[in-house]
């Protein structure tokens, strides 16, 4: 469930500043605060940063996004989408044991006339399980060498999404931190994503979570 707005229990923080910076280009920066109350379930929250009147009226548009997790692994991002005039996000706290949990996000989005003329970033590489999680609680390992990387968890079988996020690629992991996985099949994708929104082509890799003589194992295939 999730909610655009402040609820219950639920700090949100948001300041809005424009930094000029010497007739190039603007950034607005913005933050976001959430929290989940020891009893409270894990909640997802979406937010979008419109493009300023002000600047469409000059034609001027957004061409590039960066933000910044304070304690990532409480506050994480779910999903993104960022285009010209609006920036979309969506952040989560995934919580199993009755905890207090809090996390922040910088957002720095830069507005130009001018688009970036770079290429698309390159797939990830070296796409690999740790081994130092428990198999219902997959750890996802990559190389990559863009800004961000999304992660994408889907049943093999259905295709339907299990898992979403959006890393820093400083991280270079992502662990899966929401209930046990069932005993299945499952396909793992990453993508490259630069600060411009550009993707890379999604990588995809195989496992199953399987009982071997009492023993839940992940198996890579």
């Amino acid at each position: 469930m999730f909610s655009k707005n402040s609820i219950l229990g639920i700090l949100i923080v948001c300041t809005v500043l424009v930094f000029p910076s010497f007739g190039f280009c603007d950034v607005i920066h913005q933050s976001f605060e959430h929290q989940l109350l020891v009893n409270q379930p894990s909640q997802s929250w979406e937010h979008v940063i419109d493009l300023p009147e002000n600047y469409a009226q000059k034609g001027m548009f957004f061409i590039k996004r960066n933000f910044l997790l304070t304690l990532p692994g409480f506050l994480e991002v779910e999903r993104e989408e960022f285009k010209p005039t609006y920036y979309y996000i969506k952040l989560r706290i995934a919580k199993v044991l009755p905890e207090y949990k809090k996390g922040k996000i910088d957002i720095d989005l830069e507005i130009g006339n001018q688009a970036p003329n770079t290429p698309a970033p390159n797939s990830p590489t070296n796409l690999s399980l740790s081994s130092a999680t428990a198999a219902r609680k997959p750890a996802f390992l990559w190389k990559g060498d863009s800004k961000y990387t999304a992660v994408s968890l889907y049943d093999f079988e259905t295709g339907t999404t299990v898992f979403e996020r959006v890393v820093d690629n400083n991280r270079r992991v992502s662990v899966y931190d929401e209930d046990f996985l069932p005993l299945h099949h499952f396909v793992w994708g990453l993508k490259q994503i630069d600060e411009t929104g550009k993707c890379s082509t999604e990588v995809q890799a195989r496992f199953k979570i399987e009982n071997q003589n009492g023993t839940v194992v992940i198996v890579q295939e």
